[in-house]
């Protein structure tokens, strides 16, 4: 969206608030303005913030430097938020793959088109589903996979379910990756997801405390 320059100068010094929407499923929403950006909130937790994201920026910015994020096709999101990892891959790499936005929440993916992806193409695909059903029932292959499932600032159970990462294993192309953002406070949690990701994939982990992001490949 184009905001007045004073706006986009005001947002630097303080957040400025756009929205406060409500949902069946998020109760207190708050659509932001921040340092140029675009920000969505529910209650203490961040759901996007614009192109900086920090799971995503990171994330990607790892895939860049090894050369394997320029050749991406198919895009797959799932907790789409307002769609920042998408924002991010157009504004600062100038990459448009196919994509598919799944979040379970329709508010929230009126406020993606409204606000932070107004002007998509035919390529973008908005779907209101939960990520469980979507990754059990979908057919595509899709060469990045990102995911970022929370309740709040809790990790969403679904990534605790072994057949959720056999259905993710599934959807992914054979040389293409997955980015996962997750949050553990306790070491042993974390041991223990480790531990069920290795079972289907090799990772490489990003740490940006209380924040550990997952780059995953199919293993060999």
């Amino acid at each position: 969206m184009d905001f007045p320059w004073y706006k986009t100068l005001g947002s630097y010094l303080f957040p400025i608030t756009l929205l406060k929407p409500s949902s069946v499923i998020h109760k207190k929403l708050k659509i932001q303005y921040f340092r140029g950006q675009i920000q969505l909130e529910s209650d203490t937790a961040l759901y996007s913030d614009g192109d900086r994201y920090a799971p995503f920026r990171l994330g990607f910015n790892y895939l860049y430097k090894k050369k394997e994020l320029q050749n991406i096709k198919k895009f797959l999101l799932l907790g789409a938020g307002l769609g920042s990892a998408l924002h991010r891959l157009q504004r600062i790499y100038q990459l448009y793959p196919s994509t598919y936005l799944v979040e379970y929440d329709e508010a929230i993916l009126a406020l993606s088109k409204q606000f932070l992806l107004p002007s998509q193409k035919k390529n973008v695909h908005f779907i209101c589903t939960d990520a469980r059903k979507y990754s059990r029932e979908s057919k595509e292959k899709f060469d990045l996979i990102g995911i970022d499932l929370f309740e709040q600032l809790r990790n969403s159970p679904i990534i605790h379910e072994n057949s959720f990462w056999l259905n993710v294993k599934k959807l992914l192309s054979a040389n293409g990756h997955v980015i996962v953002n997750t949050i553990f406070i306790k070491k042993l949690d974390r041991t223990s997801f480790e531990k069920l990701l290795s079972k289907a994939f090799t990772f490489e982990r990003i740490v940006r405390n209380p924040n550990y992001i997952y780059i995953l490949k199919l293993k060999a």
